[in-house]
């Protein structure tokens, strides 16, 4: 339409028509005033709507009239309009419409009211684009599609124009077998871009759980729909129906309706329990699918749903209510009342928890009372047990968790941290802990069935580390003598599954005895119960009265019962009464003979002996010894004299502790006394004789000190008569210095009942407290031969004047007392070691003068304070050592340490390779680290320069302190100056050039070594203790047998993690070391091959070949070999050795071999190891090659006592070999001492230090007293220092109660299986740790 002003219609209907048009034109002109332009409309004509078709109008003068059908439609009158300027027509011509559908619509698809056939646009719309779009309920997506759109042609569309909705036509069909489920259509229409197919919505599964069930289908009313497509499941919307005669409840309605039964109302009645005695059924709640039900079905019975309200002052917690409400109470709140045993301290009872099943109460109801259920957790970081426990929470601290920790008894000789075993908690979100208290976890028993009905009296707790463990008590071996095998009475444990048994114990059943009352005044033996064995004890057994006393009559004397009702009687023999033995206590200890036994009828009479009267003074008599048969009697019986029985021979005992001549004395003292005893390492001269005293079996025993050499005309044959024998006795020895003779260090002879009674030593002589009787006797015993070196010197000598200068405890002249004082002082400077007795006598006289208290001067009875006090004054700390090691040592040190205080050459230059595992580290000290594929990937040098080992490198540059390598750290980390394996290892490989490439090139660089340590494989013919499957086939045979020992904590010899390459030629370890060889090779100095046992590994011998043909003139070659193995092997071993050598193929070679002590304890140590077959093959290669042997002693616990005799063998062979190869400028025999500290049960520092220490500083003493660094035949300075670190290590560390009792548990645990397995027994090997090993076994149970 034009944008022109129109006049107001009904102004134009004023307007009169007289038939002249021309005045008609004139008055509708003279309806506008201002004589604008306008448009004037028609308001007759039937075509109204017509001039919406005007769109524009080309203006002139004239007035121009738009005609249609013959009616004028519409008059444009210009401004100034007058009739003489003419008229204008325009016939109106009506335009046609284009109309279109969306291409993206199905083409087929038509419309309910489809425009395209019934609509005529409007001459208002002729401008307009009109658009229909897709009615929603058929359009899923945010936005409006449209489906039709109708255009005018010729016409300038100014626009669009929104028609509204039309609606697909579809076909709608309702499944016939389902009732009328009120569905809403208009949310369940198919997408348009689905209604080609035939669209229909599935049935809920839960009501067609075996089928797929229509309920609503969609089809195209206009084409053949395509497949059927499912768009959803429909859910019926349920009517409910609540029985109005029960409170108004809700009900958990957990039914799915069958799909065939929707037609049905489904109805559940109020389960019976609450209302149990009424016979007809109340219905609680009805449920119906459709608006017409076919009839109904009984589903079943509810109750309803509880609402719950907990004590809002109280914690959130929960309790365990059984309560069911009856039906006529369902309107009432039901409460419950926390149990008074919580609210003992409340003012007032608490409720707990109300429970109603509807918003609309009653009333109120107390039902009761009821206690919280806790959530109980268990550690899980121990085995899982069950607990006893009796504990109710108080109200206040229901909010808390309640903690349980395990009683302390289960930690015996161990101090540890509480460990907690069980926590109650009331709610999730506690307050806080609160410790209850200690807790044992239950003990199940069980009784072997094979046995009766038996009872035992078990005091046994349980270890804390023994928890997984069932625990065995075998029957007392005693009851079993006929049993092939041993039997068990009774099983323990608190674990439901066992990871092992461990046999505590043996024990005997509980038994009743019964005595014979016509018998009373007998005192019975208490080992009848021994005698009975484990099938008799379903039997009353029976014992008889002896015929000696019963003088032939049969007379029953004992019965012992082990069930309450037996099977009947069984006689066991004859039994005799215990008779009770009085000795007169006013006479000396003496052993009688008496063979006499006290008839039945002299049972009411003491029975007394006299003492013969050739052994008393006076003529009175002098009751020896009385026999009673019990503890009443009524009269007395002479018996006549008796002989006092002395032992033939006294025992004789050998005390020695640190003395380097006591091997030579005590062969003297066995010369004299071949059934002496020998007391050795025991720490105190106090308790050294008291263990003498408790080994003794005569009345009086023999003391020869350990510095003691005997005369020759001394014997043991002295006896004292039977009034002397509580005496001491002191013979005189001979001063090796002073040349003084009297009672000191001589022979002794002591009561043995003195060192009983005696408790502890009080006085500074240890004859004066054991008894005040004391004899001297004139005869020389002995040369005291004390001064074997400095310090032993100087102890004895100031123990001795400290005595002499304190006459208290000692009787003797004054002027004697004096001359011996004066001797100490001032005789026999030129003696050996004289100028320390000096010493020693001179600062005796300092110190009482200086101490006048007992207790300042019963330390010289102290020998660790003896020795600090000889350290302070006479020795200095660190020797010098002069040796060409030594000082290369000494140079090296601050070399490397200006590199940084932790910079070890070894870390770059030494590597150690275990080929079968895939394993390496730079020295023996650190664990191996597993070399990964990718470091040999394209870099068979990857072997040495692992990323790890490169990174350990670059924190040495830094100045840390590696974690690996804290073998040295702890030895430099001791107070004053101390060689450690970095500084031994960074001395050998130094030189200026490799110094400079590790400590300036990058520390990611790869470097080739100048040592190697290579092990082809583990295949090896012994099994050494502390070795490791990997390194042993024959460990790892054993344990592929028998299993690990689970019992043992600290050495893992499980295999089911070991990855072993057991062939060469399959192990991609081996061939990246064949590939890197003929590099490395050219720079390597030592090669040293180890194992397993190399000389039973393929590649050995290939090394061998190799070195033959392509020589290696720098190479120092170095096999590790146990020198076990067949002689032909060694013979050949021998040869290839002097062919590389005497053909100059390689530099030199070196054997080094493999053992820690001697004799039968070296065997025990190494099981495969002959050392008859050892000797023969170390004597071959020595005299065949003229090669010096090294020994690799790894010292460890099982080396401490007897190391001594490997060391004397040492000397023995360097004397022997070094003269046979005449080299005595040259060391044949070699070794090195580096200390164990894993596996824990091999340390040394698991033993009690001051039983075993002496043992080291012996073997120290020894090395010391043989060191001479110009002979070949004695020890190196080195060597020593070596050795020394060992002891440092022993005497410096300590550890804690809880990982000494793990160490000494495994020692014994690993030990018992080693006997086991291998047919071996420790304690026969080893009986010097007899007692150490019982205190091994205690910790174990």
């Amino acid at each position: 339409m034009l944008d022109i002003p129109i006049i107001d219609v009904e102004k134009v209907k004023a307007v009169e028509w007289t038939g002249d048009h021309i005045q008609y034109d004139v008055d509708l002109y003279n309806l506008e005033k201002d004589h604008i332009e306008f448009l004037v409309l028609n308001p007759w004509t039937e075509h109204s709507g017509v001039h919406h078709y005007i769109t524009d109008v080309a203006k002139d003068e004239r007035c121009i009239i738009w005609n249609y059908q013959g009616d004028w439609i519409a008059k444009y009158f210009p401004p100034d309009w007058h009739p003489d300027f003419g008229y204008r027509e325009i016939e109106i011509v009506k335009p046609k419409f284009t109309w279109r559908k969306n291409p993206n619509l199905d083409r087929t698809m038509t419309f309910d009211d489809d425009p395209f056939a019934v609509f005529e646009p409007e001459p208002w719309d002729s401008q307009y684009e009109l658009i229909w779009y897709i009615d929603p309920r058929f359009n899923p997506l945010p936005d409006r599609v449209w489906a039709i759109s109708c255009k005018p042609i010729g016409v300038t569309v100014t626009g669009t124009k929104d028609m509204g909705y039309i609606t697909p036509s579809v076909n709608v069909e309702f499944n016939p077998e389902l009732p009328d489920l009120n569905l809403d259509l208009d949310s369940l229409c198919p997408p348009y871009y689905n209604l080609a197919n035939e669209c229909a919505y599935m049935l809920d599964t839960v009501h067609t759980p075996y089928e797929n069930v229509w309920v609503l289908k969609f089809t195209p009313a206009y084409r053949k729909p395509k497949p059927l497509m499912w768009l959803g499941t429909i859910s019926p919307e349920f009517d409910i129906t609540y029985n109005k005669n029960l409170p108004e409840m809700q009900y958990d309605l957990n039914y799915d309706i069958p799909w065939r039964d929707l037609k049905y109302t489904h109805m559940w009645l109020l389960d019976k329990k609450h209302y149990p005695d009424q016979s007809e059924d109340i219905w609680a709640v009805k449920i119906k699918a459709g608006k017409k039900s076919k009839g109904t079905k009984v589903i079943g019975s509810l109750s309803p749903t509880p609402i719950v309200e907990l004590n809002p002052n109280l914690p959130k917690l929960t309790y365990d209510v059984e309560y069911t409400v009856p039906h006529y109470d369902l309107g009432f709140e039901h409460i419950w009342m926390l149990d008074k045993q919580h609210t003992e301290s409340a003012p007032e009872d608490i409720w707990a928890m109300k429970i109603s099943y509807t918003t609309k109460v009653q009333g109120s109801k107390v039902i009761g009372e009821v206690s919280p259920v806790p959530t109980i957790v268990k550690n899980t970081d121990i085995p899982d047990m069950e607990y006893d426990i009796d504990y109710v929470v108080p109200y206040h601290d229901l909010g808390y968790e309640q903690v349980w920790v395990i009683d302390k008894k289960h930690f015996k000789n161990v101090e540890t941290d509480d460990v907690w075993a069980v926590k109650w908690k009331f709610v999730e979100d506690v307050t806080g802990s609160k410790y209850v208290g200690s807790v044992s976890p239950r003990v199940n028993w069980k009784t072997n069935p094979h046995l009766p009905d038996l009872a035992y009296n078990i005091q046994y707790d349980i270890s804390f580390y023994d928890f997984e463990y069932e625990h065995v008590w075998m029957l007392d071996p005693q009851h079993c003598k006929d049993s092939p095998e041993e039997v068990y009475a009774i099983k323990s444990s608190v674990v439901k599954k066992a990871t092992g048994s461990k046999v505590i114990d043996t024990i005997s059943p509980k038994y009743k005895i019964s005595y014979n009352r016509d018998l009373k005044g007998y005192t019975w033996p208490e080992t009848f119960i021994d005698d009975i064995q484990y099938h008799d004890f379903k039997f009353t057994n029976v014992w008889m009265l002896d015929k000696e006393y019963s003088k032939d009559f049969d007379i029953w004397a004992v019965r012992i019962n082990f069930v309450p009702e037996p099977e009947g009687y069984k006689e066991q023999g004859t039994v005799s009464p215990a008779t009770i033995v009085e000795v007169n206590r006013d006479l000396p200890y003496i052993n009688y003979e008496i063979d006499y036994v006290i008839p039945y009828y002299d049972k009411q009479y003491v029975h007394t002996w006299y003492l013969d009267p050739k052994y008393t003074p006076t003529t009175d008599k002098i009751w020896a010894v009385k026999l009673r048969a019990g503890r009443s009697v009524s009269g007395e019986k002479d018996m006549g004299y008796i002989t006092p029985n002395f032992p033939d021979q006294l025992d004789v005992f050998f005390i020695s502790y640190e003395e380097s001549n006591a091997e030579l004395n005590w062969k003297r003292v066995l010369a004299k006394a071949p059934w002496a005893q020998r007391i050795h390492g025991v720490k105190g001269i106090f308790e050294a004789h008291k263990k003498a005293a408790a080994l003794s079996n005569t009345d009086m025993f023999y003391v020869v000190d350990g510095d003691a050499w005997l005369v020759d005309d001394w014997d043991f044959n002295f006896n004292p008569n039977v009034f002397d024998r509580d005496c001491t006795y002191i013979w005189r020895s001979i001063n090796p210095i002073n040349g003084l003779i009297y009672g000191h260090g001589g022979v002794k002879l002591f009561p043995r009942l003195a060192f009983e009674q005696c408790k502890e030593w009080t006085t500074l002589d240890l004859s004066t407290t054991i008894t005040d009787k004391l004899k001297i006797e004139d005869k020389i015993s002995n040369e005291s031969r004390f001064n074997t070196d400095e310090f032993s010197t100087w102890r004895t000598a100031f123990r001795e004047v400290v005595k002499l200068s304190t006459n208290d405890d000692i009787n003797i002249d004054i002027k004697e007392h004096n001359e011996r004082v004066q001797a100490w002082l001032n005789k026999g400077q030129e003696r050996r070691f004289g100028k320390y007795s000096v010493l020693g006598a001179e600062d005796a006289i300092k110190f009482v003068k200086d101490n006048d208290s007992e207790e300042a001067l019963l330390k010289i009875n102290d020998m660790d304070w003896l020795r600090e006090q000889f350290a302070k004054s006479h020795t200095a700390v660190g020797k010098n050592m002069s040796d060409t090691n030594y000082d290369r040592i000494q140079m090296v040190i601050p070399i490397i340490n200006e590199v940084s205080p932790t910079f070890c050459l070894a870390k770059w230059y030494h590597v150690t390779l275990y080929l079968q595992t895939g394993e390496n580290h730079s020295c023996y000290h650190p664990a191996p680290h597993y070399i990964k594929p990718e470091d040999i990937k394209n870099n068979p040098s990857g072997l040495h320069n692992t990323r790890h080992k490169q990174l350990e490198r670059l924190e040495m540059l830094r100045g840390v302190q590696t974690k690996g390598c804290q073998y040295c750290w702890n030895i430099e980390n001791l107070p004053g100056e101390h060689i450690s394996d970095r500084h031994i290892k960074s001395a050998t490989i130094y030189n200026p050039e490799r110094l400079e490439a590790a400590s300036k090139n990058k520390w990611n660089q790869n470097i080739d070594p100048e040592y190697v340590e290579i092990s082809f494989g583990n295949e090896c013919n012994f099994k050494c203790g502390y070795c490791h499957p990997k390194a042993s086939s024959r460990f790892y045979n054993e344990i592929k047998e028998f299993g690990p020992v689970t019992t043992v904590r600290n050495h893992r010899c499980d295999i089911d993690w070991l990855k072993i390459y057991e062939r060469e030629e399959e192990n991609p370890y081996v061939d990246a070391w064949w590939e890197w060889w003929p590099t490395m090779k050219k720079s390597l100095t030592i090669l040293r091959i180890t194992g397993g046992e190399p000389l039973m590994h393929t590649s050995t011998w290939k090394l061998f070949e190799d070195l033959n043909r392509e020589p290696a003139p720098k190479l120092e070659l170095n096999v590790n070999s146990n020198l076990g193995v067949k002689h032909a092997m060694v013979q050949r071993m021998v040869k290839e050795v002097n062919n590389l050598v005497d053909n100059k193929r390689i530099k030199r070679f070196k054997l080094f071999t493999s053992i820690d002590t001697w004799g039968p304890r070296a065997e025990y140590a190494r099981t495969g190891l002959d050392l008859e077959l050892w000797e023969k093959n170390f004597d071959y290669y020595l005299t065949e090659t003229g090669q010096p042997i090294s020994f690799m002693i790894t010292f460890n616990i099982l080396a401490v006592t007897t190391f001594k005799s490997l060391l004397e063998k040492i000397l023995e062979w360097r004397v022997k070999y070094n003269k046979v190869n005449k080299t005595d400028q040259f060391q044949m025999i070699r070794f090195d001492t580096p200390y164990l500290k894993e596996p824990l049960q091999y340390d040394i520092n698991i033993l009690p230090k001051e039983e075993f220490l002496p043992y080291m500083y012996e073997s120290l003493k020894f090395i010391e007293d043989n060191t001479d660094d110009q002979d070949p035949h004695k020890f190196s300075k080195v060597e020593f220092e070596r050795f020394n670190r060992v002891v440092k290590y022993m005497e410096s560390t300590t550890y804690d109660k809880i990982k000494l009792a793990e160490g000494r548990r495994d020692f014994y645990n690993w030990f018992s299986a080693l006997d086991h397995r291998r047919g071996i027994n420790f304690v026969e090997t080893f009986p010097e740790m007899e007692e150490f090993f019982s205190m091994c076994k205690k910790l174990n149970g």
